[in-house]
């Protein structure tokens, strides 16, 4: 891929001295030189393989087990909190209670839901009065 920012200021400069009479000239410019890639593969075959791609993706899902599971089957990364008998335990209660909502969640919506606790991260910081470039958020 051409490079433009640079490519297009120098147009623009050109262009206000009088370098070009008109667009047509700068477009002749720009096209030179340039490659226009056409697919060697067929659409039908396009979409065979890529309809194989996304079985590989779905058959490989659930793949790999962890060994640490929550009991609604999310997986923890964490050490449990709480320990009797010298035995970790789980606590069910606020695991569940935190991730319920989140099982019906696709990717988009968590990265939302992520953006979301940025933003009212940054705000918090704002109100408070602190500058933000010295805080870690």
């Amino acid at each position: 891929m051409r490079e433009t920012t640079a490519l297009g200021a120098a147009i623009a400069a050109g262009l206000a001295l009088g370098l070009w009479r008109n667009f047509t000239e700068l477009r002749d410019i720009n096209r030179a030189g340039g490659a226009v890639f056409e697919p060697s593969v067929t659409p039908e075959k396009s979409a065979e393989m890529f309809s194989l791609w996304e079985k590989a993706v779905q058959m490989s899902k659930g793949w790999v087990k962890k060994d640490h599971e929550t009991a609604n089957g999310v997986h923890n990364t964490r050490k449990p909190s709480i320990v009797a008998n010298n035995k970790p335990k789980e606590s069910a209660f606020i695991t569940q209670s935190v991730f319920n909502d989140l099982n019906d969640a696709d990717e988009e919506d968590l990265l939302l839901e992520l953006r979301k606790i940025e933003i009212q991260q940054r705000l918090k910081i704002l109100r408070k009065g602190l500058k933000p470039w010295l805080s870690v958020v």
